[in-house]
């Protein structure tokens, strides 16, 4: 108990007896001035102000930001990422090449442009010559394939396409090692003219189209490393004889028709003659395929030639005219009138003076 009493008496006594006034507490201004002053002293010659409500502290003048950084920095990643890409796809992949001589940049660009130019040069020809009519929309040369351990691979998965309805067809099994449950190794075509490979996978293809089957991997992989043609033929050839085999059947669960001709013959029903079985669901569907795009093909062929035609005939209508589109643009555009040629002027017929038309 006198121990908690004695020290409130003797604050009171202190206060009392000392000669100092009692200290008066600092008010908010003065230690935002004090503040001022100490950031003053540290930042030099500028005076720092602390922030005021929401506003935030000015900087100083080294502490600007600058605009050009972030571009310095977009332009060094694009340059590193374009120089990496030109040194990737431009080395060196059979040891020695004609440009060894050259430095490294310059022999990496050549060798980018010739494999850029090699593929595309070489398969656009082949293209036009097998879909002159641009019956596929879409085409893809060499550079949109990966390079990959020396092999250009085409990965099927940068198509965006659904992959179970996708079939690729090469003569390179490496080209789609990627996916190569889609994929249809062909024959190396080595110049032969009567090698009709590519023919041969036409009834293959037409039987995809016309059943649309829910996932083409499956189909492919059932005919393991047997010629697709040969035993697509097999299979077709098989489902015909089920189908002959069924309509037998059926024909001798129905009665035997008699009529005039059957009497005048001997009165029988076994002497009836009757057709073949009628064609099957595929046969019909790929008969009337054909035909309509037999028609289709037709029509398509004479628009192309129409517009050959005209592009020829424009052509030699550009080659006659006396003034260049840029001399034309000027004369229309200096509100001159557009005088016809000398030989139009010619040609026309001149008016006798009080002659009327």
């Amino acid at each position: 108990m006198f121990k908690t009493t004695l020290p409130h008496i003797a604050r009171p006594l202190r206060r009392a007896y000392s000669g100092h006034p009692p200290p008066h507490p600092v008010s908010t201004k003065e230690t935002h001035a004090l503040a001022e002053d100490a950031l003053a002293q540290k930042s030099g010659t500028f005076k720092a102000t602390l922030p005021k409500g929401d506003k935030k502290p000015a900087k100083a003048s080294g502490g600007k930001d600058n605009p050009w950084k972030p571009i310095a920095i977009g332009t060094s990643i694009t340059l590193g990422a374009l120089l990496g890409g030109l040194l990737y796809y431009g080395r060196p992949t059979d040891g020695h090449d004609k440009y060894d001589s050259e430095n490294l940049l310059s022999a990496s660009y050549h060798r980018s442009l010739d494999r850029f130019r090699e593929f595309r040069h070489n398969a656009m020809p082949i293209l036009d010559k097998l879909d002159p009519y641009q019956y596929a929309m879409y085409r893809l040369y060499r550079d949109g394939t990966r390079y990959v351990d020396g092999q250009y691979i085409k990965d099927l998965s940068h198509l965006n396409r659904d992959l179970s309805k996708v079939i690729i067809m090469d003569s390179n099994p490496h080209a789609f090692s990627m996916q190569p449950e889609n994929g249809v190794a062909l024959k190396p075509w080595k110049g032969e003219p009567g090698d009709h490979d590519l023919l041969d996978y036409i009834p293959f293809l037409e039987a995809v189209a016309l059943t649309n089957p829910d996932d083409i991997r499956p189909v492919l992989q059932s005919f393991g490393n047997a010629s697709i043609p040969e035993e697509w033929a097999k299979r077709e050839a098989a489902m015909n004889e089920q189908h002959r085999l069924q309509w037998l059947a059926e024909q001798e669960k129905k009665p035997a028709k008699r009529n005039l001709g059957s009497l005048l013959r001997g009165g029988g029903g076994g002497g009836q003659e009757t057709e073949g079985p009628p064609p099957t669901y595929l046969e019909q569907m790929r008969r009337h395929v054909r035909e309509t795009f037999a028609q289709e093909h037709e029509a398509m062929k004479v628009q192309q030639d129409q517009m050959l035609k005209d592009m020829e005939s424009q052509k030699e209508k550009m080659k006659d005219m006396k003034m260049t589109v840029w001399e034309l643009m000027s004369q229309v555009s200096s509100g001159q009138p557009l005088v016809p040629p000398p030989e139009q002027l010619q040609q026309q017929p001149q008016q006798q003076p009080g002659q009327e038309r």
